[in-house]
């Protein structure tokens, strides 16, 4: 008698249902991953604009509130290009940066949105711990 090589049909269904159920589960897990991974994207780009910002106060009698052309001469979007910044105000002792998911982006259905990454001249604005999440490496 010969045996024929190969795999079932019921054994395809199996590997594939296992598949599936691995899928399942996996795929959410690591867009979660990937999100979390992508925010140190929006820490360092505030970290350099406060930077920028403290270059400018040295020279000038207040923070600008221009990031182009004619203020700090950075691009108004993360080096990664997955957060938006923006100057939210700026005046001779203080000035205050958001960076917001790119509408769109890979970022754009993250919890941490533009509140939770702001910065300020004495460092990031941590006043909960949702914010504090989003600031954590």
């Amino acid at each position: 008698m010969k045996y024929k090589k190969g795999f079932s049909l019921i054994e395809l269904m199996i590997a594939i249902a296992i598949v599936g159920i691995l899928s399942t589960v996996a795929l959410p897990a690591y867009d979660s991953y990937m999100k979390k991974s992508r925010r140190s994207d929006a820490v360092s780009a505030l970290l350099n604009l406060q930077m920028a910002q403290e270059r400018w106060r040295a020279t000038h009698p207040s923070y600008t509130g221009t990031i182009g052309s004619g203020g700090l001469g950075m691009s108004a979007t993360s080096e990664q290009g997955y957060y938006d910044l923006s100057i939210v105000s700026a005046g001779a002792n203080s000035f205050v940066i958001s960076a917001s998911p790119v509408s769109g982006g890979p970022q754009a259905g993250d919890a941490c949105t533009s509140t939770h990454f702001r910065i300020t001249q004495d460092g990031p604005l941590l006043t909960d711990s949702q914010k504090k999440q989003c600031w954590s490496r």
